[in-house]
């Protein structure tokens, strides 16, 4: 099937192929991942590649933040000896 025809449309990002996240593989092995399934292949496809990249780095901040919040509480542990 076309892409068209799967919904796909000019200016869409591809970040996986059958669960595989493709940002760092070559050309030829994403073409691989899109035949190694018989008749169909699952895309995780966005429209907005700057919007998704922000909203990654906010979820990073946050998971930061509150790695450090972890630390802080159960840094300083006491016990008897």
């Amino acid at each position: 099937m076309p892409a068209h025809q799967a919904g796909l449309r000019n200016g869409d990002f591809i970040l996986e192929v059958n669960f595989t996240p493709i940002e760092t593989v070559e050309h030829d092995k994403v073409v691989d991942l899109i035949f190694s399934k018989d008749k169909e292949a699952d895309l995780l496809v966005i429209e907005d590649l700057k919007g998704y990249k922000n909203i990654l780095s906010q979820q990073e901040k946050i998971v930061k933040t509150e790695k450090k919040k972890l630390v802080k509480q159960n840094s300083t542990v006491s016990c008897k000896l």
